[in-house]
């Protein structure tokens, strides 16, 4: 069997077709390596589009927090405001307490209002008209009253005061012509007022308690008495 060489124009179609193959190969291999650096550079975006919308999130959370915390500080400052609510003066007078009995002569104050003084305590027989029943005597008792407070003040003798003996019976107010009236009437601040409370009282009663109060107000004032 004799082998006859190729011709030229078959040697060119075979080099042709190897040629053919060969870019063939050369275009898929290439594919292949592009299709990798397409996708790694779809995926970047990806990634940093994943990482940019979460990082809004922690930013969120953060504003959340930094709000929950400012609010807290504000309930705590105001909570601790305290407001705080003040004590009269008057709640620690003398005439809040109606176990001190006070002495001829001592000045006393009632709540913030009357600076009170029982002066002297004098008795008579009686003088002129002014006479008492067989057996009494007129229980003379001179008072000052002095207004500290602020504002203009009104008193009324027979109303503000009472004299009561030892068994707790009241004696009503007398008037005599021969001692100055009681006090009565409306004081200005810082100014005072004098006058006699004037009772009959049998001669053979001694002890007596004198009291000041007033509606408008709390507390009494007591004085001891004793002739």
């Amino acid at each position: 069997m004799i082998l006859t060489p190729p011709s030229p124009a078959q040697a060119s179609r075979r080099n042709l077709t190897w040629l053919w193959i060969i870019a063939l190969v050369v275009v898929f291999l290439a594919g292949l390596g592009l299709g990798d650096v397409i996708g790694t550079l779809t995926a970047a975006p990806k990634a940093n589009s994943t990482t940019n919308r979460s990082a809004p999130s922690a930013s969120t959370a953060v504003s959340n927090t930094s709000t929950t915390v400012t609010v807290a500080t504000g309930n705590t400052t105001t909570g601790s405001s305290p407001t705080a609510t003040p004590v009269s003066s008057s709640s620690s007078s003398t005439s809040s307490s109606g176990s001190v009995h006070h002495k001829v002569g001592e000045v006393v104050t009632f709540n913030n209002t009357w600076q009170i003084t029982l002066n002297s305590v004098q008795t008579s027989p009686g003088q002129g008209f002014d006479q008492p029943n067989a057996g009494d005597q007129y229980l003379l008792l001179d008072v000052t009253l002095q207004n500290v407070s602020n504002d203009e003040q009104e008193v009324a003798a027979d109303f503000n005061f009472t004299l009561r003996d030892t068994e707790g019976r009241e004696i009503q107010m007398t008037f005599v012509s021969f001692a100055s009236p009681p006090p009565t009437g409306k004081v200005e601040p810082q100014q005072k007022i004098r006058g006699t409370l004037a009772y009959e009282v049998p001669q053979n009663q001694h002890d007596f308690v004198l009291s000041f109060s007033d509606i408008m107000q709390s507390g009494q004032l007591f004085w001891d008495i004793h002739v």
